[in-house]
């Protein structure tokens, strides 16, 4: 996927929008696997309300989709090789 992000328009906003990229193994162990799924939902749902409080831009929705999309080939199992997840991070005020 790849998927380009434009810096905010706002005339006091800081000029930074980029990814974060959680590479991730695609089999983990039930206990992590349930950690990580846990911790990821979160952050694609629940999470993205205490964005703008905190000065970031909340992911848009069509990226959310994808990445829940990516994190469905994260199973239970032994360890094999990894996916990538990406998570949108921008500072949208000067701080």
């Amino acid at each position: 996927m790849i998927v380009w992000a434009s810096d905010p328009e706002a005339k006091d906003a800081y000029p930074i929008v980029t990814y974060t990229w959680l590479l991730c193994y695609r089999k983990y162990d039930k206990k992590k696997l349930d950690a990580l799924l846990d911790m990821l939902t979160y952050s694609l749902t629940e999470g993205q309300k205490d964005a703008e409080p905190l000065g970031y831009i909340p992911m848009p929705a069509p990226v959310v989709e994808k990445v829940k999309a990516a994190i469905q080939n994260i199973k239970a199992g032994q360890r094999l090789w990894w996916a990538v997840v990406a998570f949108w991070i921008s500072a949208s005020s000067p701080h």
